[in-house]
């Protein structure tokens, strides 16, 4: 990405809103069959994490260790759960938060 000029992403259907990846050269997408990744601007969109239900996504951040946190609206009405993934893919593991009620 070495220009100010617009690069379009491949079509498909989001499920919320992208973020970069620490090096600025990937970004995630949470897509409704799951959390994806790809290269910027045109690489492959490869699949991160489908453990969870994306169709709730609220926002992620991709940290320079490898692991994205994402957070999303879990079973119970309401409740927003915080969620860690291997960048390279693999199970989402629920995140707890010290000193939150009822990990809220």
């Amino acid at each position: 990405m070495n220009s100010l000029e617009d690069q379009p992403l491949p079509n498909f259907e989001w499920a919320g809103d992208a973020f970069w990846a620490p090096d600025s050269k990937s970004i995630a997408v949470p897509t409704v069959t799951g959390l994806m990744k790809m290269q910027a601007p045109n690489g492959a969109l490869e699949l991160v994490t489908t453990d969870t239900n994306l169709h709730t996504f609220r926002g992620g951040s991709w940290n320079d260790q490898g692991t994205i946190l994402f957070a999303a609206i879990d079973s119970l009405p309401g409740r927003i759960g915080l969620y860690g993934v291997p960048a390279a893919g693999g199970k989402a593991i629920p995140v707890e938060i010290p000193g939150l009620k009822d990990g809220r």
